[in-house]
Order: structure tokens, then C-alpha cells, then sequence
């Protein structure tokens, strides 16, 4: 729930300007105006889409798997965890793609 409530603040109201306090913060995004907006937007779009999906995993293991609450609480957060970790990874590389090291947008060859 609460990637989904932030998915939605930082779709209403995403961080203008770079900043050391809110958003997608990394050294690539960080980079340009441009790459902390794509960042930002990026983050928009995945949070509330990613949010449900745990959501909805985290509800049928709860009532499907048979382990006790604290190994399950356990598991949950590791996928929660996990989840985030591949959001990162996801974001940088379509940051490292479409962007060079100044934070200039590359031109797709044609």
C-alpha cells in the first residue's frame, strides 16, 4: 500500500529540482535536470503498478502458505526487498542507456 500511495504522490506531485531529500535519489539521476525528471517519472509509472502486484502476492501467501507469521512476515519483506532492488537496477540501466555521463539525452542511431 505504501508503494502504490507513493507511486501517487510522486505522480501529483514529483520533485521539481534535484534534491538531497525527496525522490529517486542516485549519482545517474542526480546527474541532469533531465535525467532526475525521467527518474522521477519512471518511479511514478512502476510504484503504484509494483505495489499492487505485492499487494496481491503478499495477500495469497498469507492465505496459502502454510508458515508460521514471523517466517512469513520474514519472506514478505525479503520480497519487498528484492522487488526494490530490481526497481533500482531497472531504472539506472535505462538512466545509463539513455543518457550519457553529463546527463545529456543520447541520439538513437537510425
Amino acid at each position: 500500500i505504501t508503494l502504490i500511495v507513493l507511486g501517487l504522490i510522486y505522480k501529483f506531485r514529483p520533485p521539481k529540482k534535484i534534491n538531497q531529500i525527496y525522490g529517486y535519489r542516485t549519482s545517474k539521476s542526480m546527474t541532469s535536470q533531465k535525467t532526475w525528471d525521467y527518474a522521477q517519472k519512471r518511479l511514478a509509472d512502476t510504484f503504484p503498478r509494483l505495489g499492487l502486484a505485492l499487494f496481491l502476492v503478499i495477500t495469497l501467501d498469507k492465505l496459502f502458505l502454510p508458515f508460521k507469521q514471523q517466517y512469513l512476515s520474514l519472506f514478505n519483506g525479503g520480497l519487498v526487498l528484492l522487488a526494490l532492488i530490481v526497481l533500482i537496477i531497472v531504472i539506472e540501466r535505462e538512466l545509463q542507456e539513455k543518457f550519457d555521463a553529463k546527463g545529456s539525452p543520447v541520439a538513437l542511431d537510425v
